[in-house]
């Protein structure tokens, strides 16, 4: 982002204020690949768990360490579920950005400027 108008002499200054899609496209990208590990962490907790519950039978920390996981699990499914919230949000957010510049340019362009 480019403020041109702080040095520029005069009301309004010479270029405005520059922003494109890309840090927002961008953003997504890194939702994405947080709701990805987010999922990759749920499934390997459960798979380290395993025979754990056959094998403890009877002792009081299996069942304390099923709440823990089950706890864990929540966690990072809520986590999971807010990235890929967030990423779709994102992405809407490009492309108004996106719509709203074209219609702009296509404004001043009608105007003769």
């Amino acid at each position: 982002m480019t403020v041109t108008s702080a040095d520029a002499p005069g009301p309004g200054g010479a270029g405005g204020l520059e922003q494109s899609n890309g840090p927002w496209t961008s953003a997504a990208g890194v939702a994405d690949d947080l709701a990805g590990s987010m999922r990759t962490a749920k499934n390997r907790l459960g798979a380290s768990h395993g025979n754990v519950g056959a094998e403890g039978a009877g002792l009081t920390s299996i069942a304390v360490l099923h709440t823990v996981r089950r706890s864990w699990e929540r966690r990072l499914e809520d986590a999971r579920k807010e990235c890929e919230s967030l990423s779709g949000k994102l992405r809407q957010v490009a492309k108004d950005h996106d719509e709203n510049e074209t219609a702009t340019k296509s404004s001043f362009e009608r105007l003769g400027g």
